[in-house]
């Protein structure tokens, strides 16, 4: 899960990257590139990822009787939610 975290990273970085660099001026080929691949990373692989967490990771962590786990937990459920959203807004 880890890697994947980093690749998730990596593809918010090209976009956060892509955004700065274009300032509202047409994409460069490349860019152009980068934000599809992007694009199709949130699109195909990140619901794979959150699917993984939420079938496997969560259910360990529900039985743990921590309240820090608890709580990070919670946490983690509210971002899964927030991201959601949020690809939503993007793929609007």
């Amino acid at each position: 899960m880890s890697d994947c975290h980093r690749r998730i990273e990596h593809f918010l970085d090209i976009l956060i990257e892509t955004e700065r660099h274009a300032a509202g001026a047409p994409l460069t080929s490349p860019q152009r590139g980068d934000l599809r691949a992007s694009l199709r990373y949130f699109a195909v692989a990140a619901p794979k990822h959150t699917a993984d967490e939420e079938q496997s990771l969560f259910p360990r962590l529900r039985a743990v009787s921590d309240p820090a786990v608890t709580h990070a937990l919670e946490l983690l459920e509210r971002d899964h939610v927030e991201a959601e959203q949020l690809h939503a807004t993007v793929d609007r």
